[in-house]
């Protein structure tokens, strides 16, 4: 019974803590890739923004986290369907 009383505070914070940790929303979803399309190649430049190719659309996609704003490039090509990319 002494055991009892002495963990049963230390169990009850956990408990609480855990429930608070999972209410917080810890990822933000953006719709970002075009309906037909997928990201591939997914990669993040030193200044924080998330590169990525919108497979079968033929697009290079710059996403500024700070700002929030989206910005395509068109890959002069037709259907590369390209997947990999690489930030230098």
């Amino acid at each position: 019974m002494t055991a009892f009383r002495l963990y049963a505070p230390l169990l009850l914070m956990l408990l609480l803590t855990a429930r608070a940790w999972a209410a917080d929303n810890l990822f933000v979803e953006y719709k970002l890739a075009a309906p037909q399309s997928y990201p591939t190649g997914i990669a993040t430049a030193p200044d924080g923004s998330i590169w990525f190719l919108e497979y079968r659309e033929n697009k290079l996609v710059r996403f500024d986290t700070a700002s929030e704003q989206v910005e395509k490039f068109t890959i002069p090509s037709s259907k590369s369907e390209s997947m990999e990319l690489s930030i230098d």
